[in-house]
Order: C-alpha cells, then sequence, then structure tokens
C-alpha cells in the first residue's frame, strides 16, 4: 500500500514520539506518557488517511479524533 505524503509523514512522526517514549520512560514518566499519547493520535490519523479519509475531513482535535465514526461505529 502507497501511503500519502501526509500520512507518511504522520507515521513517521509517531515513530519519533515512540523513540522519545522509550528514552523518557525510566526517568520522566509523565513525559513518557504524554509521548504515547502523541504517537497514538499521529498514528490513528495516518489510519484514518489510509483508509480513504480525505485531508479535508481527518480530525484536527483529540475530541474530534475519539468521536470519529470514519472507522469504528458504535
Amino acid at each position: 500500500m502507497t501511503l500519502s505524503p501526509l500520512a507518511r509523514d504522520l507515521r513517521l512522526k509517531a515513530e519519533r514520539a515512540l523513540t522519545s517514549a522509550r528514552e523518557l520512560q525510566d526517568h520522566d514518566p509523565d513525559g513518557s506518557v504524554n509521548r504515547s499519547y502523541y504517537a497514538m493520535f499521529d498514528i490513528a490519523r495516518a489510519a484514518l488517511l489510509s483508509a480513504g479519509v480525505r485531508e479535508d475531513e481527518l480530525p484536527r482535535t483529540h475530541s474530534g479524533l475519539i468521536v470519529s465514526k470514519h472507522v469504528v461505529r458504535s
């Protein structure tokens, strides 16, 4: 599967955040959780793009992502 440029950028951003989270886990657990959360946020946005959501419909906030019904339905 070929990722869109934005999906690829979000995936790379998520990977960097996870690397930071691992580096912080022993001496800054709160920072590690923060970086992990942003990794989840960015990879979820990349997944929505890969599932066919248009860039202009992509949730831009954490709450928007949570209530997004593009992939998961109640």
